[in-house]
């Protein structure tokens, strides 16, 4: 009757299916370098996006965009983009951050912000050649490195 009853109990049960651990379970995220390659990566689930930032080779792409702590999920796309290099502000920009652009010195960038002063905030970027030492040439090499 003992018997009878543990066998009515046992079938009675569930089966039980055993999961693999989580660390075994892998993940495949891709990235979209800036060639528009994409690169598959296999990462453990629950793993964080720096696991996979640690391995991206990329000098010219903004990393500091990304969130390092972002939890991945099977599937997801990480973009990468590039570098926006920050453009100067003639109408704002200090003594040092004008010394900062190619060929500007102490004395230029305070011609800069003198004028700046006295005639008002430039309108146009090609004004900067109104100033005394600044011509075509310099112009030509600053103008990517300026904006209003």
């Amino acid at each position: 009757m003992k018997i009878l009853f543990l066998l009515l109990v046992l079938s009675s049960c569930a089966s039980v299916e055993v999961l693999p651990k989580q660390e075994d379970i892998k993940i495949h995220v891709q990235v979209r370098h800036l060639d528009q390659n994409i690169e598959v990566f296999e990462v453990p689930l629950y793993s964080h996006l720096e696991l996979i930032l640690d391995q991206i080779e990329c000098e010219t792409c903004d990393l500091s965009r990304l969130n390092p702590q972002q939890i991945l999920h099977d599937q997801d796309l990480i973009v990468l983009y590039p570098i926006q290099e920050q453009r100067i502000s003639i109408n704002q920009a200090s003594l040092e951050e004008l010394c900062e652009l190619p060929g500007i010195g102490p004395s230029i960038a305070a011609k800069i912000i003198a004028h700046r002063e006295q005639v008002g905030l430039f309108q146009t970027l090609e004004e900067l050649m109104l100033i005394k030492g600044i011509k075509e040439r310099l112009f030509a090499k600053i103008k990517d490195h300026i904006t209003l």
